[in-house]
C-alpha cells in the first residue's frame, strides 16, 4: 500500500501497474483507510487462512449495496475497487460475458461499464442487461476515456475514466 500526497492521475497509474494494493492519498481520512485496508486484510486471510484483523466497518461494508466494475484493464479495476471498498463490496470483471453473468448471480446495484471487454462490447453488455428482468433496478454507469457530454443508449450516465480516487467518488 502506496500513502502519498501525489495525486497525478499519470503517477497514479504507474504506481498501480507496479502490482500495489491500495493508494492512500494524504491527508488521511480514517473512514477511506479502513475501507481501503479491509479487502486486504481480507486477501491475506484467504491466503493463510489465519483470521485478519476485523474492523467496525466490515458489517457495513457486507450490508451495503454492490457495485460492479466490467473493464478489460486490471488496472482500472484495480483501482475502482480499491476506491469504492470503503462504501460497499465491489465485484469485478474483466469481459462484458463475465459481467452479464456475474450481474445476474449477484445483482449489483450499480454497474460500470469501461472498454475492452471482448465479444460482449460496452454497448451490447448495457442493452442486455437493461433487457433481462432480473437487473430491471440496477443502474449503468457508462465509463469513457473522454466526456462528449451526451451518455451512449441504455446507460444512466456517464463518467470519465481517470485514476484520481477523489475524482471518481465525486
Amino acid at each position: 500500500v502506496i500513502m502519498s500526497v501525489e495525486r497525478n492521475e499519470e503517477t497514479v497509474r504507474k504506481a498501480i501497474q507496479l502490482g500495489i494494493s491500495g493508494y492512500l492519498t494524504k491527508p488521511l481520512d480514517a473512514r477511506r483507510v479502513v475501507g481501503r485496508l479491509a479487502p486486504i486484510f481480507k486477501h491475506a486471510e484467504a491466503d493463510t487462512g489465519t483470521p485478519a484483523a476485523t474492523t467496525t466497518n466490515e458489517n457495513a461494508l457486507a450490508a451495503s449495496a454492490k457495485f460492479m466494475v466490467a473493464d478489460g484493464s486490471a488496472d482500472f479495476r484495480h483501482f475502482f475497487a480499491s476506491t469504492f471498498a470503503i462504501d460497499r463490496p465491489v465485484l469485478e470483471a474483466a469481459s462484458g460475458i463475465a459481467a452479464f453473468a456475474d450481474a445476474l448471480a449477484q445483482r449489483p446495484a450499480v454497474m460500470f461499464i469501461g472498454g475492452d471487454l471482448g465479444l460482449l462490447g460496452a454497448d451490447l453488455l448495457a442493452r442486455k442487461l437493461r433487457a433481462h428482468p432480473v437487473l430491471a433496478g440496477c443502474k449503468l454507469v457508462s465509463v469513457r476515456s473522454k466526456h462528449d457530454g451526451t451518455a451512449p443508449p441504455n446507460v444512466d450516465a456517464t463518467i470519465v475514466r481517470i485514476f484520481v480516487p477523489e475524482l471518481v467518488r465525486d
